[in-house]
Formats: C-alpha cells, sequence, structure tokens
C-alpha cells in the first residue's frame, strides 16, 4: 500500500514538473508578468503541497524497507527543487541553464526513484 502511495505520488509530481517546465518555455517566449497573489502563489502552494505528500509517501517506503533506494537528502533536494521551479517558472528572467539543470536533475531523481518502487 505505501508503495503504491508513493508511486502514484512520484508519477503526479513527475507530471507536475513538466507542467512547470512548460509554464518556463512559455513565458520566457511571451515575456508575460504574473500576478502573484492570482496566479504564482496558489500555483506555488497547490506544488507544495504535492511535494509534502509525496515526501511522506516516499519516506514511508524507505522506512520500511531495510535496504533503502534514496537517502533523506535526495528526498529533500526533490522538494526544494519543485518548491523552487514552480515560482521560478513565471519569471522569464531565470536563468536558462539553470533552471533546466534542476528540472533534469529532479526529473532523474524520480524516475530512479518510479523505477525502484
Amino acid at each position: 500500500m505505501e508503495q503504491q502511495q508513493a508511486l502514484f505520488y512520484t508519477k503526479q509530481i513527475i507530471e507536475k514538473i513538466d507542467e512547470i517546465d512548460a509554464i518556463y518555455e512559455k513565458t520566457r517566449e511571451s515575456g508575460e508578468s504574473y500576478d502573484f497573489y492570482k496566479v504564482i502563489e496558489p500555483f506555488a502552494n497547490e506544488v507544495q503541497q504535492l511535494a509534502s505528500d509525496w515526501q511522506q509517501a516516499i519516506e514511508a517506503v524507505i522506512a520500511s524497507r531495510s535496504s533503502y533506494f534514496i537517502g533523506e537528502r535526495q528526498v529533500d533536494t526533490v522538494v526544494d527543487n519543485v518548491c523552487k521551479l514552480s515560482v521560478q517558472a513565471f519569471h522569464g528572467s531565470t536563468s536558462f541553464q539553470r533552471f533546466k539543470s534542476y528540472v533534469q536533475s529532479t526529473k532523474f531523481i524520480l524516475n530512479s526513484i518510479k523505477r525502484q518502487l
């Protein structure tokens, strides 16, 4: 059960990262500005809740296995990166190289977890 829930949240968070990446591409292309309180904050809060749910689910799986496949530091890194990206996506001035690097490294960890679940 724990493993299924962790897999469910892992897939959701990967989809959310793809959505964040698409928002960044659109923002960068259009130069559009977004209202912080109407658009950015609600989206960031939604992502933060998803990241929190994922973290609880994955930590339950780690705790139930004698040999875990990912460290706490990597779990924390994924949560931090996803939350940062959810805000940075709405700012076209965010460094392209840095943004894409965070997206790639976060997705790599998540896809590794997904395979192991």
